[in-house]
């Protein structure tokens, strides 16, 4: 998802969909971590077994993100983390 905070470093940015149809493909498996509270010590953890509502977040979000102020916007749009275990 397009979150802008690539700072245009990034060759390609893959959405939350992407990265879960490659990942499956793989031998591992995946937890995808929500950080934007992570200042406030909580962090949202997902496993794999979960990702088709985090998929659909990620499709009505992008529906609907145009329409979202920018300084709001990032609220909608979580910093991931995806850790990886063999």
């Amino acid at each position: 998802m397009k979150g802008g905070s690539s700072l245009g470093l990034h060759i390609k940015e893959y959405t939350v969909r992407e990265l879960d149809a490659i990942l499956k493909n793989t031998k591992f498996r995946y937890t995808w971590y929500d950080l934007r509270f992570y200042k406030l010590k909580l962090i949202v953890k997902i496993n794999q077994s979960l990702m088709a509502p985090v998929v659909l977040y990620e499709r009505v979000i992008q529906k609907i993100i145009r329409f979202i102020p920018k300084p709001i916007d990032k609220i909608f749009i979580p910093p991931l983390l995806f850790q990886l275990k063999k």
